[in-house]
């Protein structure tokens, strides 16, 4: 006891490094264990060093030194490098290369364990405690495990990259419509661009959402277990908003191209553009269109333009102005066969495509042929093969080369039936360029057979002459008239004009629609 009062406490230091001489902060310095109650320590510095006064005891106790992550060491002063316990670390993948997050990464070695979970990013550091081969297992919910064998070394860092294939199940998705856009959990699908599809996804609760521009999104929930299939088949609504139209009494209301009773309406629509038409005997039509949105109304009041029948310069004026929006080429000639005589025409002199307004010509010079007793209509055509043309008419598809037609039959068909087969039947007969040369002598220059051409003042002047008794005789008039007055076509001048007697010719070709005739008003007439 004197002996050991007697000793003296000496001041130790030195500096704590890693293997790469690398200042070692926060190492713990402390004397052994058989040092007083509380034995002296130090925490080295910033700079690895540190300063201790020790309590005299045997030679052989050193100073022990622990830092985290550092195999322990010991020393009685100066210069100690300490070894560092290996470190797995890395990154935990599933099967399509996304981070797993809460993973448990254990690193085994004989009866000793070390584990860590894996961050949001999937990464992961494990310090192991001890040296040589070691076992690395992953573990996630919902997952595959996977495992390595990996040899540690004092000092060493082993990175790792494991892979761990998910636990999935199938969703089959269908829509009625299809082509709907697929979300999952809040995200758009890359696998599922649009119904429908089969999509793979890990188990547990999802939540698919399906969207569309013009249906009503619609969201379903879905648990998979494993290996399980879930099929999802659902009807989209259709996104609607609210019409409402009105217009002035005492005329026509359609909306989409469909009439409507009374001149109001009002009806819960699909979203989109729609459109309205109204027609009155007191205005000019109009047509107007209206975007109608999800969950809105909108509102459309359609005010016509007046029409004055008594004012011939307003009437044309107001008439281009409806039709100049309408796009296309369009020419209008109405000619007043009464004793006024009035015109009124837009677009008369440009030279359309007639389509079947160009029968017209063949059937007026087949009569005049007939009132000169140049043909009878009992004499015969003899139909040819280069005659036959598809199209309207019955011909087509009734008859063949060497069947022999009378003159008047092939007019009926060539005017009510529009027959193609009978056009090019009496064309031939007749001769083309003699055709021509006869509509120009009724004031129908522009009127060709060949180009299929002619001007709306040019078609309503060879109604006018007809009209007027002075195409062709008064017999042959009434002939003409009555087969105009009795066609198959009927879905245009006749259409809104009912109750009206009206002698026309129609003419259709692709994006070519025309109409040409006689109206017959009780106490006059007039061409259009």
């Amino acid at each position: 006891m004197l002996g050991l009062a007697a000793a003296v406490a000496q001041p130790t230091g030195g500096q704590v490094v890693d293997g790469a001489g690398r200042p070692v902060a926060g190492a713990a310095v402390a004397q052994s264990a058989w040092a007083p109650l509380h034995p002296p320590r130090a925490v080295t510095g910033g700079d690895g060093r540190y300063r201790v006064t020790v309590v005299p005891g045997p030679a052989d106790t050193p100073l022990r030194v622990a830092a985290d992550g550092f195999q322990p060491g010991s020393t009685s002063g100066g210069r100690l490098a300490l070894r560092r316990w290996p470190v797995v670390s890395g990154q935990v993948l599933d099967d399509t290369g996304r981070p797993v997050a809460e993973a448990l990464v254990t690193v085994g070695q004989s009866r000793r364990e070390w584990g860590s979970p894996t961050d949001a990013d999937g990464r992961f550091r494990v310090v192991a405690e001890t040296a040589g081969p070691a076992w690395v297992s992953v573990l996630a919910e919902s997952h595959d495990p996977a495992s390595a064998l990996v040899s540690l070394s004092p000092d060493g860092v082993v990175s790792l990259q494991p892979a761990v294939r998910r636990h999935l199940g199938v969703v089959h998705l269908e829509t009625v419509p299809a082509g709907a856009a697929v979300a999952i959990d809040g995200a758009p699908s890359p696998a599922c661009p649009a119904t429908p599809c089969e999509l793979p996804l890990p188990v547990g609760a999802h939540r698919v959402a399906l969207s569309s521009e013009l249906y009503v999104p619609v969201e379903q929930d879905v648990t998979l277990a494993r290996d399980s299939r879930v099929d999802l088949a659902l009807s989209l609504q259709r996104k609607t908003g609210t019409l409402r139209v009105t217009a002035p009494a005492g005329g026509e209301l359609a909306v989409d191209g469909h009439g409507v009773p009374g001149v109001a309406y009002a009806a819960v629509v699909a979203t989109g553009t729609h459109s309205a038409t109204y027609r009155s005997a007191a205005g000019w039509p109009v047509t107007a269109a209206i975007e109608v949105r999800w969950k809105e109304t909108a509102a459309l009041a359609l005010a016509p333009p007046a029409v004055n029948p008594r004012d011939g310069a307003g009437f044309t004026r107001d008439m281009r102005a409806y039709l100049a929006p309408l796009g296309g080429d369009i020419g209008v000639y109405l000619e007043d066969l009464g004793g006024g005589g009035g015109v009124i025409a837009s677009g008369e002199n440009d030279r359309l495509e007639a389509a079947s307004v160009i029968k017209l010509p063949v059937a007026l010079y087949l009569l005049h042929q007939v009132d000169t007793k140049q043909v009878k209509l009992d004499d015969e055509v003899t139909l040819q093969d280069s005659d036959f043309m598809a199209g309207t008419g019955s011909l087509y598809g009734s008859a063949q080369a060497g069947d022999k037609f009378k003159y008047q039959d092939l007019l009926g068909l060539l005017i009510q039936q529009s027959d193609n087969t009978a056009w090019q039947a009496l064309q031939r007969a007749l001769g083309a360029d003699r055709i021509d040369a006869y509509a120009a002598s009724l004031g129908a220059a522009d009127c060709h057979q060949g180009d299929d051409g002619c001007t709306p003042r040019q078609a309503g002047a060879l109604f006018s002459r007809l009209g007027r008794g002075t195409a062709v005789s008064a017999d042959s008039s009434r002939l003409l008239m009555l087969m105009l007055e009795n066609t198959a076509f009927n879905d245009r001048i006749n259409h809104y004009l009912p109750g009206l007697t009206v002698a026309h010719k129609v003419g259709l070709d692709g994006n070519v629609q025309n109409d040409c005739g006689i109206v017959f008003v009780p106490g006059d007439s007039f061409v259009i």
